[in-house]
């Protein structure tokens, strides 16, 4: 009898368990130490680029009616309604910190050489830079 409830629990809890990879978007969360599914989940959906910070001068930009609609591996940027681009992403496992050997999946679009390192959400704003990049930019998206 003993055994019947212990491989009933057993059974249960393995159901109930597996494959439980629903990931519910977080308003705060830092990404960059995540697995690539736990980032693809949090930057679902549609955001509007706020601003962005860098380049030669360092200056910040305020591009206007410009969205990034992500998938787990598709990204639409949009102008004023109008397609910029269309980009497959894949997500490439890489050393952001040689002295730890921490690791990070970069965020890379087939259109563009440039890879992205995705900081994380603070208070529904997705902040991401361009990756190793001496006069890169950081892009804050608030979550629509």
């Amino acid at each position: 009898m003993k055994k019947i409830v212990f491989l009933s629990l057993l059974l249960f809890f393995e159901v109930n368990c597996k494959n439980d990879l629903t990931i519910t978007p977080s308003s705060n969360i830092t990404l960059y130490d995540k697995p690539a599914e736990v980032i693809q989940g949090n930057i679902q959906g549609k955001w509007k680029l706020e601003f962005e910070q860098g380049g030669i001068t360092g200056g910040t930009f305020y591009p206007e009616n410009t969205f990034y609609t992500f998938d787990q591996n598709r990204v639409i940027s949009t102008k004023n309604g109008n397609v910029v681009f269309d980009a497959t992403i894949s997500w490439k496992k890489e050393i952001y910190n040689q002295s730890t050997k921490a690791t990070t999946y970069l965020m890379v679009f087939d259109t563009n050489s440039v890879n992205f390192f995705v900081e994380g959400i603070v208070n529904d704003t997705l902040v991401f830079h361009d990756y190793n990049i001496s006069d890169g930019f950081t892009y804050h998206l608030s979550r629509k």
